[in-house]
């Protein structure tokens, strides 16, 4: 029985020592696979974004995205994203092949200060 309690104790150290050396710089869902092609969350945007909603997201074409500027909550941005906008130039991030992880770690983004 000690032995048993000894091996798993080791077995706990080892999963906890791999843990910490885990780069969360780019989010990774569930499947294991990167978000956004292994970049990160502010690169996605500023190749994606920025041309229309500005490098420090005060706007453009596109509306002011910083915090302060975004007044309705997260399920509205989400879809604004997924689904775009209807007689506007947003489009449809989930067509262009975004999945639900992606667009929620966006506005999660857009809720952090540039």
């Amino acid at each position: 029985m000690r032995a048993a309690l000894g091996g798993i104790a080791i077995l706990v150290g080892v999963v906890v020592a791999a843990c910490s050396s885990v780069d969360t710089s780019t989010p990774v869902p569930d499947d294991g696979e990167p978000l956004f092609g292994g970049r990160s969350v502010a690169e996605y945007y500023g190749s994606n974004c920025s041309s229309c909603h500005g490098g420090e997201r005060g706007g453009g074409i596109g509306p002011a995205l910083r915090p302060d500027d975004l007044g309705e909550d997260d399920a509205f941005y989400f879809e604004v994203i997924a689904q775009g906008r209807g007689g506007t130039s947003m489009p449809a991030w989930r067509r262009a092949g975004l999945n639900d992880r992606e667009i929620t770690a966006l506005v999660d983004f857009l809720r952090t200060e540039p």
